[in-house]
C-alpha cells in the first residue's frame, strides 16, 4: 500500500516541488497509523526534494507563520499571542496564564534544534551501548539485549522512542533492585539515569520553545467541538512525539516536521472525542473544505447551494459530497422526549424483529387448542403426532424414523 501512496505523493508534489499538509492528509488513507510508515513517507518526500508546506499564497510557498517559524511575523500579520474568545468561555485563568507564560521561552535557532536533537539521539544510543557493554551477566540484562536486537532488526536505524526508553530504564532498575550487591548494575543504572536526564532536559527545551507553534495550529481548529485548552493539550502530545522522532541529520526544519504531528494529534482528538460515531481522520479535512465552500456559495447565491455546485467548487466527486452530507447529520437519542407526556422518540419506532400483539395472541390460542386436541388421544397416539410434527420436540421425525421407534412398519 505504501508504494501506491508514494506514487500519489510524487505525482502531487513533483510539479511545484511542494505539497500542502491538507493535500498530504487527503492522500494518506485512515489505515496508515504506524509512525514508522509515516516516517518512511516523510523520508520519501525529502529524498525527492518535495517540501511540505501549510498553504500556497499567490504561487508562493507559505509556512506556518508566513515565513519559517523563527519568531518573525508572517505577511498576514498572524500572531499567536491571542487570548481565547469570551463567547467560547475560554477566558479561564489557567488557559490565559498558559498563553501568557509560554511567551517567556525563546524560540530556537536551527543550530539549537540540531544540538538538542543530537543530545536526544546521542543519549538514547548511549543507553543502548551501556546495556550492551554490561558485564554483570544477569539474565534480565541478557533478555533486554535480545529485545534491543529485535528492535534493531525491525528498524535498523533504531530511532528513539519514549516507550522503548522507559522499558529499558524499567528493566535495568528491576534488575538492580533484584541484585543490589552487583556493582555493575549500580553503575549501569546510574549511567542510564544520567543519560535520561540529559534527554529530558533537551526534550523539554524543544517542547517549551515550540508551544506557540501548537497554539497557532490549535486556533485553526476552534469551534469544532473541543475548547482551545483541549486542542492545545492534544497538540502538545503530538509535539512531544515529534520531538523524540525528529532527525536533525536530514536537514528538515523542526517546525515543518512537528506541525504535521501536531495537526494529526488535534484532528484525531476532534474525531475521537466530539462525535458519537467516530469518523476517519482524513474526513475532517474534507468536511472543513466542504463547509467552507458551502458558506461561501451561500453568501454568493443567497440560498443554500446544491451538492452539484459544491462539487464543482471543491473539485470533490459527488460520492464524497454525499458521504460528507450523510456524516454531518447529528445522531439523535432514542430517549429524546416527544410531546408533553412521558413519550420518547423510541416509542414511535417500529421494531421489525418483534412479534406483533395479534400474532402473539393467535399463536398462544392455537397452541392451547392443539394441546386440548392431543389430550383426547391415547399416550401412544399423542407421542406419534408430536414426533411427526415436532410439537414439543427438538425436530420433526419422518414416518420411517417413527416406525422404527415404535416397531411398526
Amino acid at each position: 500500500m505504501l508504494k501506491s501512496i508514494k506514487n500519489d505523493l510524487l505525482e502531487a508534489g513533483k510539479g511545484e516541488g511542494c505539497i500542502t499538509f491538507q493535500h498530504l492528509n487527503e492522500l494518506l488513507p485512515a489505515e496508515v497509523k504506524d509512525p514508522n510508515d509515516i516516517e518512511e513517507l516523510f523520508d520519501f518526500l525529502s529524498d525527492n526534494n518535495i517540501e511540505i508546506v501549510t498553504q500556497e499564497v499567490s504561487g508562493k510557498k507559505k509556512t506556518l507563520s508566513g515565513e519559517d517559524w523563527t519568531g518573525k511575523k508572517g505577511s498576514d500579520g498572524d500572531t499567536v499571542e491571542v487570548l481565547p474568545d469570551s463567547e467560547e468561555h475560554e477566558s479561564e485563568e489557567t488557559t490565559t496564564t498558559y498563553l501568557r507564560e509560554m511567551g517567556q521561552f525563546d524560540l530556537l535557532t536551527p543550530e539549537d534544534e540540531a544540538r538538542y536533537s543530537k543530545t536526544i539521539r546521542g543519549g538514547f544510543d548511549s543507553i543502548i551501548d551501556a546495556i550492551r557493554e554490561d558485564t554483570s551477566g544477569v539474565k534480565e540484562i541478557s533478555m533486554l539485549v535480545e529485545r534491543i536486537d529485535l528492535w534493531q532488526r525491525r528498524d535498523p536505524t533504531l530511532k528513539p522512542k519514549k516507550q522503548q526508553l522507559n522499558y529499558m530504564r524499567h528493566c535495568v532498575l528491576m534488575a538492580y533492585r533484584k541484585y543490589p550487591d552487583y556493582r555493575e548494575l549500580f553503575e549501569l543504572n546510574t549511567k542510564i539515569e544520567a543519560y535520561n536526564r540529559s534527554i529530558e532536559s533537551a526534550k523539554d527545551a524543544m517542547i517549551r520553545a515550540n508551544l506557540r507553534l501548537v497554539v497557532s495550529i490549535a486556533k485553526r481548529y476552534m469551534h469544532q467541538g473541543l475548547t482551545l485548552a483541549d486542542l492545545i493539550q492534544e497538540g502538545n502530545l503530538g509535539l512531544m512525539r515529534a520531538v523524540f522522532r525528529f532527525d536533525y541529520k536530514k536537514g528538515n526544519k523542526f517546525s515543518t516536521y512537528a506541525s504535521w504531528w501536531i495537526r494529526q494529534a488535534i484532528t484525531r482528538a476532534i474525531l475521537d472525542k466530539t462525535r458519537t460515531i467516530r469518523l476517519p481522520v482524513h474526513f475532517l479535512e474534507l468536511r472543513s473544505q466542504f463547509f467552507k465552500a458551502f458558506y461561501s456559495l451561500l453568501k454568493e447565491l443567497g440560498r443554500e447551494p446544491t451538492p452539484v455546485e459544491i462539487s464543482k467548487m471543491t473539485d470533490l466527486p459527488m460520492d464524497k459530497i454525499l458521504a460528507i452530507l450523510e456524516a454531518s447529520r447529528e445522531p439523535i437519542s432514542l430517549e429524546t422526549p416527544v410531546g408533553d407526556d412521558d413519550s420518547t422518540l423510541g416509542d414511535f419506532l417500529e421494531n421489525q424483529e418483534s412479534e406483533s400483539p395479534y400474532d402473539a395472541v393467535q399463536n398462544r390460542e392455537l397452541s392451547s387448542r392443539v394441546v386440548e386436541v392431543l389430550s383426547t388421544l391415547t399416550e401412544r397416539e399423542e407421542k406419534i403426532i408430536r414426533l411427526r410434527f415436532g410439537i414439543g420436540e427438538a425436530a420433526e421425525y419422518t414416518l420411517e424414523e417413527i416406525g422404527k421407534r415404535f416397531n411398526v412398519s
